[in-house]
């Protein structure tokens, strides 16, 4: 979403806020006026309600006076008029209220969506920076403090200016003298608002930032608990919780305390200020420059006038936490897309499998600290090019950079001929089928994830894609076939199970350019073996990279490139390498192999 204010990274963890509070409300009334006939309706409903909220004090105090005066027919005929005043403000209030909610839900949903279509977009390098919980916290915890805030906050605070507005003017038509009175308590209230400003808003700051590790760790705890069982360490974990969650506490209690004494330092001016009005008015009475009905209207302004006012210090506290809100949702809308793409690139790349290059990259997460040293790569068009490497080479990182994840500091990626920089990330993603190494499934079917790449492919191509790598076996065998529902992560599949439905999905795309990063680590060696015929067939005419640490399934690579330290330090066939003796890779799998025959030696028993 193009936004003037989206110009800055996240800063989720500042002290202050990003934006200006005008440029946050600019941004939020320009979400509710999405919905312009829902605000005309709720506008009229606010205008309305208060109106009648204003001609209440006048009939009432008409109503002393014909009581006073025994004047029965006007008395009734006041109170009726009172009593369809009321029902018609019930009427508005309802609609008022319906409208409010509509409006504040809408614009949340909308705020939610353009957030999450923001997180689509942004780099590799955003997430890598910060905790998954964190960024929930942004979309959950921060969007519903928003939401109260337009939903109950903000149609008090419009309501109660506008009932200012006219109980001011009713009051100076009734006594001026007594209206100037009443305003007296306006530069008390001036000064406490300013005295208080600055730290209510930065006590907010820190509420909504220690929820943010709250969730967190909360993430972190679930998605961790089985390694945290497995290791016994419940207690440490939920003491760890527990810090955070006591620290979001006394955040909390902190501004509980500044807003709490904000508040009844303005009841007591609040106070002073009705007994002022309150002697005034009395002598007023004996002097005989009043009637007891007109004082009884003017007081039931000033408490009404006092209401509102009441309305604008809280409303300013719940401001302060729901703007502070929208101040992170809206940092991570303007957080910087770290690999652009060109508004004019490329849009299709040739027909057939495109060769990749690697030209002098140099590359590192973080940039002081190079993975990639000077680094350049031939992956030629049609072949399958297996990269085999020490843990920490750069193997991965070879292929974040053939996706685009993260840009090298020197040097270029060349992809089809093309510097991938100059394509639409269409272009060239959606040639490749990349299979991670650790699977990752979605909460829904077994065909519609195999579908998730190829949403019109047919249930047969789907059930022929399966059969042809081994994993119809185990999705026939399930309660519902291919329309089991997984669960989250879909924990009810093994990993084997999930890396070969992963397999499935690569290959039902067309992909013309396979990427596998230790996609075999989870299979056992049956399955794996008979992964790696299939895969003859489906490889063949494609652009492959391959990554394993199991170098027997390099074996189906045409070339082999070996890295050690973000350079390449052999390249050749299987056969090559291996016959070199002293060789880098000779000796990688020269020891793979003796532990594999120690392990062996070990199960067979002496």
């Amino acid at each position: 979403m193009s936004h003037p204010f989206f110009n800055t990274d996240d800063a989720g963890d500042r002290k202050f806020r990003k934006f200006t509070d005008r440029e946050l409300a600019a941004s939020l009334l320009g979400y509710i006026l999405r919905y312009r006939r829902s605000s005309a309706v709720a506008a009229a409903g606010i205008l309305a309600v208060t109106a009648m909220g204003v001609a209440g004090p006048i009939l009432l105090g008409r109503s002393v006076n014909a009581i006073i005066s025994g004047d029965y027919g006007l008395l009734l005929a006041l109170m009726a008029l009172y009593a369809g005043l009321y029902a018609l403000n019930y009427v508005a209030d309802n609609r008022r209220s319906f409208h409010m909610q509509l409006i504040a839900q809408s614009a949340m949903n909308d705020i939610r969506n353009d957030a999450f279509v923001k997180l689509q977009r942004l780099s590799a390098s955003y997430y890598s920076r910060r905790e998954t919980g964190r960024i929930m916290s942004y979309i959950t915890n921060d969007v519903d403090a928003l939401s109260d805030f337009v939903t109950f906050q903000l149609p008090a605070v419009l309501g109660g200016v506008v009932l200012i507005v006219l109980s001011v003017a009713i009051m100076a038509f009734l006594d001026l003298g007594l209206t100037l009175a009443s305003l007296a308590v306006l530069p008390p209230l001036a000064l406490l608002t300013l005295a208080f400003q600055g730290r209510i808003q930065q006590s907010f700051v820190e509420t909504r930032k220690k929820i943010a590790v709250v969730t967190a760790k909360l993430q972190e705890g679930i998605a961790g608990v089985r390694v945290t069982q497995a290791m016994v360490e419940e207690e440490r974990v939920s003491r760890s919780f527990d810090e955070a969650n006591q620290e979001n506490l006394q955040a909390n209690l902190r501004a509980n305390r500044l807003t709490s004494l904000f508040n009844a330092l303005v009841q007591v001016v609040e106070t002073g200020g009705i007994a002022l009005v309150l002697w005034y008015g009395a002598t007023l009475i004996f002097a005989g420059r009043a009637d007891v009905g007109t004082l009884v209207t003017f007081m039931l302004y000033v408490n009404g006038f006092f209401t509102p006012i009441i309305q604008l210090t809280t409303f300013y506290n719940s401001y302060q936490s729901a703007i502070t809100g929208l101040d992170r949702v809206l940092q991570l809308m303007g957080a910087e897309v770290e690999v652009k793409e060109p508004e004019d690139g490329q849009s299709q790349l040739q027909d057939g499998a495109p060769g990749i290059r690697l030209e002098g990259v140099t590359f590192g997460y973080d940039p002081a600290r190079p993975v990639l040293t000077d680094l350049s790569l031939e992956i030629p068009a049609g072949k399958v090019v297996a990269l085999v490497g020490p843990t920490g080479a750069g193997k991965s990182s070879v292929v974040n950079l053939i996706l685009r994840y993260y840009d090298p500091q020197k040097g270029r990626v060349v992809f089809g001929g093309a510097d991938v920089r100059s394509m639409k990330a269409r272009a060239y993603r959606g040639a490749v089928g990349y299979i991670p190494q650790d699977p990752v499934l979605f909460s829904a079917s077994i065909i519609e994830n195999v579908r998730f790449g190829r949403p019109e492919a047919t249930e047969e191509e789907v059930k022929d894609v399966c059969r042809s790598i081994g994993a119809d076996d185990f999705v026939a065998s399930l309660p519902q076939g291919y329309s089991t529902q997984l669960s989250e992560s879909a924990t009810n599949l093994s990993m084997g199970q999930k890396q070969l439905l992963c397999f499935a999905r690569a290959m039902l795309a067309r992909p013309r350019v396979v990427i596998m990063d230790e996609a075999t680590s989870g299979v056992d060696p049956v399955s794996e073996v008979r992964l790696q015929r299939a895969l003859v067939p489906l490889l063949d005419g494609k652009t492959a990279v391959i990554i394993a640490h199991r170098l027997s399934t390099v074996r189906l690579a045409d070339k082999l490139v070996v890295l050690e330290g973000g350079r390449v330090v052999e390249e050749g066939s299987f056969r090559e390498l291996v016959s070199k003796k002293d060789g880098a890779f000779s000796r990688m799998y020269s020891l793979q192999y003796e532990l594999l025959e120690e392990g062996r030696a070990h199960e067979d028993g002496p």
